[in-house]
């Protein structure tokens, strides 16, 4: 008896050894898996997979998509009809999607928490200033937190004076359009259907980007 003891007492490290080994292996597929979903997600995010290139059917494209971030700009195999979403303007009153209906529309959901975001509202800026107008708008909605005041003055001072405000439910947007973060952005036809969308930052005052815009206000 006293020898089966010592027998399993002599065991006890190199089981313990054995099933620390077993934890450490599985940490390590975890994380491999959990780093592929992340690759994995981007990839689908960028190529839309059921889509194509929206740039690559642009004509007098110039400039390098890659450069500009259009690459992850993907085009709706057909025009797609948008539920009519509802947010509210600088005054707090509630707009619809539908009241910007006979324009081609950049909508484009942002927040100031969102570095990239902050990043491309300038160039989102000088577009409404160059191609805004009855034909086409530019579109922001704000998914900040604790109300307008933020998003508000972050437009001020940066002298973002092109763009109207507006602002929305943060989960209900993202989860609407299938958001896998900010910045996003839809391109959006003359009867509110979505004909193209990116996920990331670009830089839309780039003259690929107003070459796919003119192009869709054409149709």
């Amino acid at each position: 008896m006293a020898e089966e003891n010592d027998k399993g007492a002599s065991d006890a490290p190199t089981r313990r050894t054995g099933l620390l080994s077993l934890y450490s292996l599985a940490a390590v597929l975890a994380a491999i898996a959990g780093f592929s979903s992340i690759i994995l997600f981007d990839r689908l995010a960028r190529d839309n997979v059921t889509g194509q290139p929206v740039i690559a059917s642009v004509e007098a494209a110039s400039e390098k998509p890659h450069e500009s971030g259009l690459a992850k700009l993907v085009e709706a195999e057909s025009p797609k009809p948008i539920v009519d979403i509802t947010f509210t303007d600088g005054d707090g009153a509630q707009r619809r999607l539908s009241d910007f209906r006979g324009k081609v529309i950049l909508l484009n959901l942002w927040a100031t928490w969102c570095a990239p975001c902050k990043i491309e509202m300038p160039g989102l800026n000088r577009l409404e200033g160059e191609l805004g107008g009855s034909d086409f708008t530019v579109l922001p909605i704000s998914l900040d937190f604790g109300g307008p005041a933020k998003p508000k003055r972050f437009l001020e001072t940066n002298n973002l004076d092109n763009l109207g405000f507006y602002q929305g439910e943060p989960s209900k947007l993202t989860q609407h359009f299938g958001a896998p973060g900010l910045p996003f952005t839809l391109l959006i036809d003359r009867e509110g259907r979505e004909i193209a969308r990116l996920a990331g930052m670009a830089e839309w005052d780039s003259h690929d980007a107003k070459a796919i815009i003119r192009n869709a206000m054409k149709r």
